[in-house]
C-alpha cells in the first residue's frame, strides 16, 4: 500500500468519526434541553459550577486512560459546557416568553 493510499483510507476514517461526533453532540443538545427544561420548571440555575467541575475532571481523567491530551479534552468540554449554557439559556427565554 502506497502513501496516497494510506492517506486516502484515514481520511475516510476521519471522515466517519466526524459523522459520529456530530451526531453524538445532537444526541447531547437533545439531552442539554431536556436538563434545561426541567432545571426552569424547577427554578434551579443553568450553571452548575460543581458539575461543570466534575465534567472537565472526568474528561482529563479519560483522556490520559486513552493516551489523549488532557487539556485538549478540557478544552473540547469547555467549549461543549458554553454551548450547553447557550442552549439552555436560549431555550429558558422561548420558555418565558410563551
Amino acid at each position: 500500500m502506497g502513501s496516497e493510499d494510506v492517506i486516502r483510507q484515514n481520511r475516510e476514517v476521519l471522515d466517519g468519526i466526524t459523522q459520529s461526533l456530530v451526531r453524538l453532540i445532537a444526541q447531547r443538545d437533545k439531552a442539554v434541553l431536556k436538563i434545561g427544561k426541567a432545571k426552569n420548571e424547577l427554578g434551579i440555575k443553568i450553571i452548575d459550577a460543581s458539575r461543570e467541575r466534575k465534567l472537565l475532571e472526568k474528561g482529563r481523567r479519560l483522556a490520559k486512560r486513552h493516551n489523549v491530551n488532557p487539556e485538549t479534552v478540557a478544552r473540547i468540554l469547555k467549549i461543549l459546557i458554553k454551548h450547553s449554557r447557550y442552549m439552555q439559556a436560549m431555550k429558558k427565554r422561548n420558555l418565558s416568553a410563551k
